[in-house]
């Protein structure tokens, strides 16, 4: 899965089924959004969440 152009963007997780495309509209997403896996743990998140988490 490609980064996104943004140099700070998150890095992403290969494992994760989303499409070029789809990454790009997620990343463009003002409102924070994260994906965990069955356990819990944090797997990816867009630049809206780390921004609130800072």
């Amino acid at each position: 899965m490609p980064a996104s152009s943004n140099s700070s963007a998150a890095t992403t997780d290969t494992a994760l089924p989303f499409s070029p495309s789809l990454f790009q509209i997620i990343e463009t997403l003002i409102d924070d959004l994260a994906v965990f896996n069955e356990e819990g743990f944090l797997l990816w998140a867009n630049m809206a969440f780390h921004d609130l988490l800072r």
